[in-house]
C-alpha cells in the first residue's frame, strides 16, 4: 500500500514538474517578444535637419516641372496663352497678372520668355479665375514674356553653374564666380526677375564644388 501511494505521489510530482517547465517555456519568448517591440515601437526616428537659405544669382535657362504654384507678372504684348482649344488675346491689356495653382507640366525658363506646356486646377487672369466646364484640370500652352515669374516649388536634386551670392541661415554668405550649386530636397521659391534668378526656402543639403555644408536650423 505504501509502494502504492509512493509511486502516485512521484507521478504526481512529475506532472507538476512537467507543467511547469512548460509554462516557463511559453512565457519566456512572450518576455523577450514585448521588449523588442518596446524598443521598436518606442523610438521615433527625428526629421532630418534643414538650411535656410537665400540667393541671387546670374539669369539662367532651367526646365521646371510641376510646381505648387505659378505667378506670372506680363507687359502689353503680343502673346496669347491657349486654354483647351480657345486662344486668350492678352496683347489689349497694359498688365496682366497670372496666377496658376498647381501647375503640372514643364515650364521652360530663357532669359525673360516662359514657355508652358501642362495643365492646372485653377488660373486666374488679372483675378479673374476661370476653371474647366467638364474636366477637372484645365490643358494650356504659352509663350509669354514677362516681368517677374514667381514658383513655388519642391526639388528633389538642383543643380546649376552660376555666379552671385548664396546665404545659408544667417551663419554665412559665400560669393559664387562660375561655381556649381547643388541643393538637396529643395523647398521654397524661385523668383524670375530683372536679370535675376532668387531663391528662397530650405534645403537638406547644399553643396558649391563638390564641397558639402550642414549648417541646421532646426
Amino acid at each position: 500500500m505504501k509502494s502504492k501511494v509512493l509511486i502516485a505521489a512521484v507521478i504526481m510530482l512529475s506532472l507538476l514538474l512537467t507543467a511547469a517547465l512548460g509554462a516557463l517555456v511559453l512565457t519566456k519568448p512572450e518576455v523577450l517578444e514585448n521588449k523588442i517591440t518596446g524598443l521598436l515601437t518606442g523610438e521615433k526616428p527625428s526629421p532630418p535637419s534643414r538650411i535656410a537659405l537665400y540667393a541671387e544669382l546670374s539669369p539662367m535657362d532651367l526646365n521646371l516641372t510641376d510646381v505648387d504654384y505659378l505667378a506670372i507678372s506680363l507687359e502689353r504684348q503680343n502673346a496669347s496663352l491657349f486654354l483647351e482649344n480657345t486662344q486668350v488675346d492678352l496683347s489689349e491689356l497694359s498688365s496682366t497678372e497670372l496666377y496658376i495653382k498647381p501647375f503640372k507640366g514643364e515650364a521652360f525658363i530663357n532669359s525673360t520668355v516662359l514657355k508652358l506646356l501642362g495643365h492646372t486646377q485653377e488660373l486666374s487672369i488679372n483675378k479673374i479665375k476661370l476653371s474647366p466646364l467638364t474636366n477637372q484640370e484645365l490643358n494650356l500652352r504659352g509663350e509669354l514674356n514677362f516681368k517677374r515669374a514667381e514658383f513655388d516649388l519642391s526639388l528633389g536634386d538642383f543643380k546649376v553653374i552660376s555666379s552671385g551670392l548664396i546665404k545659408l541661415g544667417n551663419k554665412a554668405q559665400i560669393d559664387l564666380n562660375n561655381d556649381s550649386l547643388e541643393l538637396k530636397n529643395f523647398k521654397g521659391q524661385f523668383t524670375f526677375e530683372g536679370n535675376r534668378l532668387v531663391i528662397n526656402g530650405t534645403a537638406e543639403n547644399v553643396n558649391i564644388n563638390s564641397q558639402e555644408f550642414k549648417i541646421a536650423t532646426s
